[in-house]
């Protein structure tokens, strides 16, 4: 795990700005924030596995849920029912697999067009269409940071951190040069061939 403080140390080092006369602490954790929303556009996570989690959608649980909030509710909401779809996570990055509960089957995907059998799934408007409970092993994203948190990466990341930030700080994150950059991380940080015989989706491609 890797702090926002020894990040922000990393880079005032490497900037030669020790006594924080060039750069706030703002200033560089703006910058920051700008390099995580990068790497999350670049797709460049792919087979980062210590990225992945799992989403456990269970129809009777949500259905509590909405019966609770009825008991003093002024206007009280309808029971899902699995035709309703599963809201995604806000984090999504791409969809490992799904599996079905409780036989543990691999789902696969269908046109969106299609009305899922028990075997499909389909991602429509950012909802999980499926005909049972499921659990959804995807990647996601990494979000914002402040002062004080943590990112949930190995250690040897932080150098890329430290890079892609001193490089928007110093107004120098062109297309090309962060794009360099940022092959460090799917080329030499993770191991391309560790989950090549996983078909990883984008959810753009479901």
């Amino acid at each position: 795990m890797i702090t926002v403080k020894n990040i922000i140390a990393e880079v005032r080092y490497k900037q030669q700005d020790n006594n924080e006369v060039r750069f706030s602490d703002y200033d560089i954790i703006q910058c920051l924030n700008e390099a995580i929303r990068y790497i999350n556009r670049s797709f460049s996570l792919k087979n980062a596995d210590f990225l992945e989690t799992i989403k456990k959608y269970r129809l009777d649980e949500i259905n509590e849920e909405i019966k609770k909030y009825n008991e003093t509710a002024d206007t009280p909401k309808e029971l899902m029912t699995y035709e309703d779809g599963f809201d995604m996570p806000d984090d999504l990055l791409a969809i490992v697999s799904i599996v079905g509960v409780p036989y543990r089957r691999p789902l696969h995907p269908c046109p969106p067009q299609k009305i899922p059998d028990c075997y499909e799934y389909k991602v429509v408007a950012g909802k999980l269409y499926v005909k049972s409970d499921v659990d959804m092993l995807y990647r996601h994203s990494v979000g914002s940071v402040k002062m004080g948190d943590s990112i949930d990466f190995p250690e040897k990341f932080l150098d890329l951190f430290v890079k892609l930030t001193g490089m928007i700080l110093n107004n120098n994150a062109e297309g090309d040069v962060m794009a360099e950059a940022n092959k460090t991380l799917s080329t030499e940080l993770i191991p391309s061939a560790r989950y090549s015989y996983r078909i990883v989706r984008p959810i753009w491609k479901v």
